[in-house]
């Protein structure tokens, strides 16, 4: 689903007809009954009623409407905000980071906000999760991803994604092609975790004391990169939510076990900003974060 579409749907439905939304956009009636047609594949269901007496809005197309005028708001936003920022020299985002999120999380958001806007320089901070909440207080940046959310009269909070915690594997490990693994074959196996004090370490330890099991952390490091290639090798498996696995994953290197009845509670990703402080590409890279899927 791309822009075009909305724009074109938009504008058979202010119309009336597809010839005069043609004739408005300046295009063949055909390629708008093309576009029209893409679109209701697109959602699965007829938007505009076709009838002599003039089209209109389906039920679904109603429920659509506003969604579509949102879209194309986002996008004058986002237009708005680059005309502003580049006579203001400001075309610049910059916004801090957990180190887990920056391998594969961040880098998906950055690569496509990068191809909607190519002229952007980003500059990236990988620090804690207290780190980053500091340097914003600090006025150092004004955006930021981390893992948690808290109660501030200063700083705004918005989650991103939600997801579970997996049992990670090697491509080679013997349990690499099951479906799912319990926790207590997990407690048989010897993990490499983060060390003790993290508070992602402290979660996992404490279902484990809570299910009554032994956890056994065979290797315990505080770098995610070596952790990973551990894994890899063969040293043991860990348990993390996929997006910290980064391509290891994607590339298959590493394998995502789903645990059953799974005791481990979603791992969260928020945004935090100071929505006070926000400059134009700040405001632009938020509304691309939360704008639909579709853009």
């Amino acid at each position: 689903m791309n822009l075009e579409l909305i724009q074109t749907f938009l504008a058979v439905h202010r119309a009336g007809s597809f010839q005069k939304a043609a004739e408005q956009l300046f295009l063949p009636q055909p390629t708008v009954s093309h576009r029209m047609n893409q679109l209701e594949k697109a959602v699965g269901k007829p938007l505009i009623a076709r009838r002599k007496s003039g089209n209109q809005l389906t039920l679904e197309g109603r429920a659509f409407y506003p969604y579509a005028l949102q879209l194309l708001e986002v996008l004058e936003q986002g237009k708005a905000a680059v005309e502003k920022a580049s006579r203001e020299e400001q075309f610049r985002l910059e916004l801090g980071c957990t180190n887990s999120l920056s391998n594969l999380f961040l880098y998906q958001k950055l690569q496509n906000f990068i191809a909607l806007f190519p002229q952007t320089n980003i500059k990236v901070h990988s620090y804690s999760t207290t780190e980053v909440i500091l340097a914003i207080r600090r006025g150092m940046f004004n955006l930021g991803v981390i893992r948690y959310s808290m109660e501030d009269t200063e700083l705004s909070f918005k989650l991103m994604n939600s997801e579970h915690i997996y049992f990670i594997v090697s491509n080679r490990h013997p349990w690499a092609s099951r479906d799912s693994v319990t926790l207590q074959d997990i407690a048989r196996h010897q993990l490499v975790l983060y060390q003790e004090g993290k508070q992602y370490r402290e979660t996992i330890a404490f279902v484990f004391e809570k299910m009554n099991l032994s956890l056994n952390a065979k290797y315990e490091m505080n770098n995610l990169e070596l952790i990973k290639q551990m894994v890899a090798g063969g040293y043991g498996a860990t348990l993390f939510a996929p997006s910290y696995m980064g391509n290891e994953v994607l590339d298959g290197t590493l394998v995502a076990l789903p645990i059953e009845n799974n005791p481990f509670p979603m791992r969260q990703t928020f945004l935090i900003y100071n929505k006070e402080k926000l400059n134009p590409v700040d405001q632009m890279f938020y509304d691309y974060l939360f704008a639909s899927p579709a853009l």
